[in-house]
């Protein structure tokens, strides 16, 4: 009797983990979706993982020093980045910046996925130790995608560079059915997204503020 008891405890705490932690995870993007739907910041950072937030420093560091080069060689979601950052932010702000303050600035404007988000939500949900995958459901159909989540420090936070290759791959398509050169696309959408005509010297470095 004992030992069933013992086998049963055993299944009971396999079953309970996991599901505990899927109930969780999709907490967690729902309190990331709304942060971002309102703008809220420093709530929304608290949910971002670290893979996240080294990406904002690398897309910092990028618009503060990257050449023009650099920047062209990047993937078409990062030379976005790159650009609005230069494009919406002096040097002297980017400089004073770490990542956590970057990433909360950027959801206050309302530059962080603001348009799309909405529509999104997390559906099945595999975990694997510290680390899952939840299906990406829009507009209520699963997608081929998924988002990546990490439990730091015990809480179960979303890893946004998870389908930044996803994106990219949609945007080089959309520029092959247009027929236009990549670096067009990513002129035709910051156009867009700034409502004025693409400056060429975004291309390049930041120069400093006189004082």
């Amino acid at each position: 009797m004992f030992a069933k008891l013992f086998h049963l405890a055993l299944i009971a705490a396999a079953t309970i983990g996991p599901q505990s932690d899927r109930i969780q995870i999709k907490r967690t993007f729902d309190v990331y979706k709304k942060s971002i739907l309102e703008n809220k910041g420093a709530t929304a950072v608290q949910w971002v993982d670290r893979l996240t937030l080294a990406y904002f420093d690398e897309m910092r560091k990028l618009a503060l020093e990257g050449s023009a080069d650099k920047v062209r060689s990047q993937r078409i979601s990062d030379q976005l980045m790159t650009l609005m950052l230069r494009s919406r932010m002096t040097r002297d702000q980017l400089a004073a910046m770490d990542a956590r303050a970057l990433f909360t600035h950027a959801v206050d404007q309302g530059w962080v996925g603001k348009e799309s988000v909405g529509s999104l939500e997390v559906g099945e949900v595999n975990v694997t130790g510290e680390a899952a995958q939840g299906r990406v459901v829009v507009g209520g159909k699963p997608a081929p995608m998924f988002f990546r989540f990490e439990k730091e420090d015990g809480l179960w936070k979303i890893d946004l560079t998870s389908i930044m290759p996803h994106a990219d791959l949609a945007f080089q398509q959309i520029a092959r059915q247009q027929d236009i050169t990549p670096e067009a696309l990513v002129i035709q959408l910051m156009e867009m997204a700034n409502g004025e005509a693409f400056d060429p010297n975004l291309w390049n470095p930041p120069k400093a503020q006189s004082p």
